[in-house]
């Protein structure tokens, strides 16, 4: 199960699925909405790192990373690499692999 983000009074997590980014109203625990089918519906991947800005959500696969639009629901870009998340002060994501790979993206 993944940690929970929250950005501009919104409350992002994925389902107990793994595969579906949900949006809720944290005073009232309503969901918002969802980004279904975040990856093939044959494929069981799980997702297991979120990092979410203003408009976009930083999502990391078994093999991938990937931004998902939080206007649209649609995925933006994909990134080969996957790991642990974050982003610094000055609008780097930053991606740790298991096998110890380092990826900086600018995000501006």
């Amino acid at each position: 199960m993944t940690t929970p983000s929250y950005a501009k009074g919104m409350l992002y997590l994925f389902n107990n699925t793994g595969g579906t980014l949900e949006a809720y109203a944290p005073d009232f625990g309503k969901l918002l909405w969802t980004a279904a089918k975040l990856s093939d519906p044959a494929d069981p991947t799980w997702f297991d790192q979120l990092v979410v800005t203003d408009n976009l959500a930083f999502i990391s696969s078994e093999d991938s990373t990937l931004a998902l639009d939080l206007a649209s629901g649609k995925t933006v870009w994909r990134y080969a690499l996957e790991g642990k998340l974050s982003i610094s002060d000055r609008g780097m994501l930053y991606i740790v692999s298991r096998s110890g790979r380092v990826a900086a993206i600018g995000l501006q």
